[in-house]
């Protein structure tokens, strides 16, 4: 966790999502008004292991990779269009708990961990039980920000 004296930072769990989008672009607009950074994480889930086909495993993998890459290009061109600013990235592989957990644990100088959530898709669950395994161990803040927001709420609450 970082001190009061160094400049805020934003970890930003995105995917293919309009509320990944969403809370992108709520934390860059937070970095702008507390003169913060933001970083991008996105993780990839694991192939499955096909017994005597490592060559597929790794195949899936370098596909997963290659996709997940193109999507943090173009959320980082988003963010320095939008917000000036440019976002640190990363991409991690694995459960999306432990993933997010370790890229916090990893970076003393995150403040918060943010997260979009779709108000509308019935998923409700999924993100209670995201929050609740992240709130078990996480030592920063975890903000969940709804996907419907429009750009004026966003500014009002930042």
């Amino acid at each position: 966790m970082s001190s009061l004296e160094t400049t805020p930072q934003f970890l930003v769990c995105i995917n293919a999502s309009e509320e990944s989008r969403i809370a992108l672009k709520f934390a860059c607009a937070l970095a702008v008004k507390r003169q913060g950074r933001v970083q991008l994480l996105h993780i990839v889930p694991p192939p499955q292991e096909f017994q005597g086909f490592l060559t597929v495993a790794d195949k899936i993998r370098n596909e997963n990779r290659e996709a997940g890459e193109k999507l943090v290009a173009e959320r980082a061109e988003e963010a320095q269009k939008g917000s000036s600013i440019t976002p640190v990235v990363s991409i991690r592989e694995g459960k999306v708990a432990d993933e997010i957990l370790a890229a916090a644990e990893s970076d003393p100088d995150t403040d918060m961990v943010i997260i979009g959530a779709d108000p509308d898709s019935g998923h409700g669950h999924i993100v209670s039980q995201l929050a609740a395994q992240l709130g078990k161990r996480l030592l920063i803040p975890l903000l969940i920000v709804p996907g419907n927001l429009t750009d004026q709420q966003i500014q009002a609450l930042v």
